[in-house]
Formats: structure tokens, sequence, C-alpha cells
């Protein structure tokens, strides 16, 4: 079978592009493929330039009927994703939808074309009873934004996409089972792939970046949101106060947001923003302890997660959205219904003090990769789903 997919390839600054050409060369191995860009930049990975034709979309020159399938892949990154939603307005096909919450793509849509007219008539269409107080809020930017609140799962802002999709491709029970209660097209749920991370020299490695042997790193990666639990570990890690410990935070931080909550504290972080993918995996490979925690969920999955696991880190989780379905012997889930500082304290000092917890834990998380996350099995399994939904 041959297939048109739109997705952001790197540089664009999104774990999606990373995802897209983790998984095209497996996906290659099952149809013949043409990526579709906006022609903003130029595709990166040479790989990817030499494996498949690469074409910029322009909707007066593409051709539906060259493809037996198209598939998009859609996130919250507006500038990264504008074509793609552009081009299924048009050429609908099937939608892996990376992001449940769209609200900030919404958001961002909105500040780009300064039509606040379209945003509240959007939201009230869609939410009839409260849109267009959501709206508002969303345009006096009042905070917190939606996204990093518990309203979003309840107003995710989904809705067109996935009415302009022929079928759908989410990467947790959880989501699907939020889909099919408003929806009737046919979802696949395909876990999100796990990583094979280039070996290292991890002592080298540590040396480079900067730490000593006797340190303990701690590394948190992702966009810098409220979502991201660090109100709680921050001052937990405060008052920890293990020696040596150093808190890495990779990111980008637009809001400023860690810079208030780090001013006056003795923790040692060290704020990163943006790296390339080369140097995340550096910064994963040199860690003791990962923390991925998410609340209120917006429905994510992580690809730095399913690094950091498939990396052999033990990894604190917030339990809650799809990281519930994470194997309990993969990972350390943080309760947020309960004392969520108190247990971070409590499984940070015990990881910190037992260096074969650490190791053990590690491996589970690895083996559990390896297991339920091959990116083989997740091909073979996007493969089958675009084969029945072309049936």
């Amino acid at each position: 079978m041959k297939i048109a997919v739109f997705t952001p390839l790197n540089p664009a600054r999104t774990g999606i592009a990373d995802y897209s050409e983790d998984m095209l060369p497996e996906l290659a191995k099952y149809a013949a493929i043409d990526l579709y860009v906006d022609g903003s930049y130029a595709p990166g990975s040479r790989l990817i330039r030499e494996q498949f034709a690469i074409r910029v979309f322009r909707a007066a020159d593409f051709q539906p009927r060259d493809y037996d399938a198209i598939v998009y892949h859609m996130g919250n990154n507006y500038g990264a994703h504008k074509y793609i939603f552009d081009a299924m307005k048009e050429f609908p096909g099937i939608v892996v939808l990376h992001d449940y919450v769209l609200q900030g793509f919404y958001a961002e849509m909105l500040m780009a074309d300064r039509d606040q007219a379209r945003y509240v008539d959007l939201l009230q269409r869609i939410y009839p009873h409260d849109g267009a107080r959501l709206a508002q809020r969303m345009i006096d930017r009042l905070p917190p934004p939606i996204w990093e609140s518990e309203l979003a799962m309840q107003f995710p802002l989904n809705e067109e996409v996935i009415g302009m999709a022929k079928g759908l491709i989410v990467h947790s029970a959880f989501l699907k089972t939020a889909v099919e209660r408003n929806h009737s097209l046919p979802v696949a749920m395909i876990p999100h792939h796990g990583h094979d991370l280039l070996p290292v020299d991890r002592r080298r490695v540590r040396t480079e970046l900067g730490f000593h042997d006797d340190d303990l790193v701690l590394l948190s990666t992702g966009y810098v949101t409220r979502n991201k639990r660090y109100e709680a570990i921050i001052p937990a890690l405060e008052e920890l106060a293990v020696p040596g410990l150093k808190y890495v935070i990779i990111g980008q931080d637009e809001a400023n947001y860690l810079k208030v909550l780090a001013r006056g504290k003795a923790l040692a972080i060290q704020r990163k923003g943006f790296l390339t993918l080369a140097e995340l995996e550096k910064y994963i490979a040199a860690a003791d302890i990962c923390l991925n925690l998410r609340y209120p969920t917006m429905g994510e999955n992580s690809g730095s997660l399913l690094r950091m696991m498939s990396g052999a880190k033990p990894v604190l989780v917030s339990d809650n959205g799809s990281y519930r379905e994470l194997a309990d012997e993969a990972v350390i889930k943080i309760s947020c219904d309960v004392d969520e500082k108190e247990m971070i304290m409590r499984f940070v000092l015990a990881l910190a003090e037992d260096s074969d917890f650490r190791l053990s834990l590690g491996r589970e998380a690895a083996r559990y990769v390896a297991r339920e996350c091959s990116i083989a099995g997740c091909a073979k399994q996007y493969a089958e789903f675009i084969t029945r939904s072309i049936a």
C-alpha cells in the first residue's frame, strides 16, 4: 500500500518529530510512504531525507487518489501542526492524536490570527453552556490556562479534529475509552513506542556534563508547565537535603515558571531549556533518578518517559491518566490524592540510599518497554489498522 504521512520533522521543536522519525523506517517495511511537510524548514535527518520522498504540502497540488491512506500526526504545537490541521479539513484521513487536549493548539491559533470572534464562536458551538466563559478566560489570559487545570479533560477542544478523522490512533486505553465515550469512529490503541538509546560511557558523559562520581543526579524533561508538579518536587527535594543532589530540568520555560519557584532555594537546580535529542539522551544516561509527574492529566503519553525507561532508569510518575496503565513493578507511582510532597521525599530518599533498588527498578522499566512497547510491534499495529481502515 502507499500512504501519505503528514508530520513535523526535526528541527521542528516538538517530540512528535522525534516520534515520527523513529517510527517511519519501521512503518516503511509495510508501506510506501511519502512525507508531507509545511516548507518552513528543511528536514534535518539525512536518513529520513534519503529513505523517503519529502514533499511540501500545497492543497492545490495534493492528489489524494495517489494514496491508499492519509495519516496525520496531530499535536498542540500550532506552528508545527497548522498545515496538518488545514490539510485534514480538505482531505480527511487517519489521525494520530498525540495530545488529547488540544486547547493549547487553539489558543496559539487565537494569538496568531487575532480573531477572537472565531474563537468564541468555535467554543460556543462545541460547548454551548460553557464555551463563552471558557473562551473569555483564554482571551483574558486568566491563570491557570485550561490545559494546566482539572477542566482540561472535560473541555479538551479536540472535537473538531476528531470530527474530521476517518479513524483515530491513540497511545493508551485511557484515551481510547475517552474517545469512544463521545465518538463512533474506529479507534486503535497503539502504545507509544520505546527507544534504542545509543550506548555511552556513563562515567565519561557525567564528567563531560560536569557531574562528580558521588553526585546524585535527578532529571525531569519536557515543556515546563504546572502539570509537571514542580511546586511539589522542588520543596520536597529542598527539604530532603541529600548530599550531592543535583536536579536537572530540561525543557522550554516560556513563562519563567521555574525562576519563580527556585528563587531563594539552596537546592542545586540546573535549568537547560530546549536540547537536541542527542543532548537529552546524554542527560538520561547521566541521571540516577528521573521524575516524570503529570497532574492534572491532559491524557498525554510521554516520549521522554519512554526514553528514561528504555535507558533503564528508575522513574517516578503520577498515578493518574494513562500512567496508571504502566506496570507497577516498572515505575514508582506517586498518588495525586494524598501528600504528594511526602511521597516524593520518601521514594527519592529510598532510591538515593539504595543503589541496588535504583538498578533493579531501572531493569524492570527497560524490560517492560521491550516487552510492551517495541517499535517493531507498534509499527505492525499501525500497518494493520491502516489496512483495516482501507478495507
